[in-house]
């Protein structure tokens, strides 16, 4: 990473830092971060992108003491209720990071840092002149092929079925480097065994439908140094 963005996404880190041990650290030393090197010792390192108020995140920590699990979200209002939730219960497996994925979030990490990448239900931006906003298009999409260990997973839900058959159509063009977990362009109503968010309960409650994607990252070219 060259010195001057290191410098810039420490700034940014210590400016969202809410002064506590549930902070990743904004030390420009310590960038890019590496999740099993500053936190040691766990059996999985787990991704969340947009964790809202963390209600999905401290219910995943709380079931996998064994996970570690490091969430991102852009507004520090709803990261402090989360941080003051997961004190409340003593959960010790998490660190949150204060930042907008538009901002230096290819640099943040280092590359394979993590067996599992979670994005619940960003906006689906459903007006197509907005469609250029939603982050899950393939350049999104290729940073963090570079993010995921070989062979670890990505879990994408949305309550937007167009949004969701694009993000379908943009692995189906990258079959080297994906593979549908369930089959090609399947989704499901739900992941078992894991939390059920509070929008994913709201959004089933109403009679809506919601949809899950679940995709390995196969072997193959490195798609970011």
């Amino acid at each position: 990473m060259e010195d001057r963005i290191r410098e810039k996404l420490a700034g940014i880190l210590q400016k969202k830092h809410l002064g506590n041990d549930y902070n990743i650290p904004f030390d420009p030393g310590a960038l890019p971060i590496a999740p099993d090197t500053h936190y040691p010792g766990y059996a999985k390192y787990i991704l969340e992108i947009g964790s809202g108020w963390g209600e999905f995140t401290n219910d995943l920590a709380t079931e996998h003491p064994d996970w570690f699990l490091v969430a991102l979200e852009k507004k520090k209002k709803r990261v402090r209720y989360s941080i003051a939730e997961q004190t409340e219960r003593g959960i010790s497996n998490i660190r949150w990071v204060i930042i907008n994925v538009d901002w230096f979030f290819k640099e943040l990490f280092t590359p394979e840092s993590f067996d599992t990448i979670i994005i619940n239900f960003p906006d689906p931006w459903p007006k197509k002149r907005h469609h250029k906003h939603r982050f899950m298009g393939e350049s999104f999409i290729q940073i963090l092929y570079g993010l995921l260990k070989n062979n670890g997973e990505l879990e994408f839900a949305t309550d937007h079925r167009e949004y969701m058959d694009n993000v379908l159509d943009i692995f189906d063009g990258m079959p080297q480097e994906w593979e549908n977990i369930h089959g090609k362009k399947v989704v499901k109503s739900r992941i078992e065994n894991r939390p059920v968010s509070y929008f994913e309960n709201e959004q089933k409650n109403k009679g809506l439908d919601v949809y899950f994607l679940q995709v390995k990252k196969l072997p193959g070219r490195k798609i970011r140094e």
